[in-house]
C-alpha cells in the first residue's frame, strides 16, 4: 500500500496486468473447468481449502 504522501494517496496500488483481457479469459476458463470437475464429482485442481468439501 502506498503511503499518504504517495500519488495513490494511501490506497492500494492496482497492478495493470491483473486487468487484462487475457487474464479475464484465463480466469473464466479455470472457473468453468473447476465447476465441471465439481459437478462431475472429481477433485478440484485449484482448491485453497479442500477440507470444506469433505463435510
Amino acid at each position: 500500500m502506498a503511503g499518504a504522501g504517495h500519488p495513490a494517496g494511501g490506497r492500494p496500488a492496482r497492478h495493470p496486468a491483473g486487468g487484462s483481457r487475457q487474464v479475464a479469459h484465463k480466469a473464466a476458463r479455470i472457473v468453468a473447468a473447476e465447476v465441471s470437475r465439481f459437478l462431475g464429482g472429481k477433485p478440484l485442481a485449484h482448491c485453497a481449502n479442500p477440507e470444506v468439501l469433505a463435510a
